[in-house]
């Protein structure tokens, strides 16, 4: 039967059939490559609507980082692929919700310590940032 189907191909069949075969495994290895690190996440430390630091969440960072506010000081502290605010004077944060909510780590999670206007969020690049439904 083999036999039978190449006696019936021609060479413009059978140079037909290695295009299309070279145009489906470019486009497997193109998305291979496009979404390989869409699970990348990220840190976005904003502080007065202003981007302070943007930094990529990877195994084994330890990073703490200081925010100078006019009340006194904050530390923002990566750890484990998870973030947090420490936790600070009353006199700075009278209520201390941002330290309470305590470590992030997924996509999405962010902590907000609206006394000193700061945002520390966790953003990934393969998830899309508009809702995915709104409800009236």
């Amino acid at each position: 039967m083999l036999k039978t189907l190449r006696n019936m191909l021609t060479i413009y069949d059978k140079g037909l059939i290695v295009l299309i075969i070279l145009i489906t495994l470019s486009g497997i290895g193109w998305s291979f490559l496009h979404f390989v690190n869409s699970d990348a996440k990220y840190v976005v430390i904003e502080h007065n609507n202003q981007v302070v630091s943007k930094i990529r969440l990877v195994d084994g960072l330890e990073k703490k980082i200081p925010l100078d506010l006019s009340s006194g000081k904050a530390e923002i502290v990566i750890k484990e692929g998870k973030v947090r605010i420490l936790e600070m004077p009353k006199e700075v944060c009278p209520l201390g919700i941002c330290s309470d909510t305590g470590w992030i780590s997924r996509a999405g999670e962010m902590v907000v310590c609206m006394p000193n206007k700061i945002v520390v969020a966790i953003k990934s690049k393969g998830v899309s940032q508009e809702p995915d439904a709104v409800v009236y």
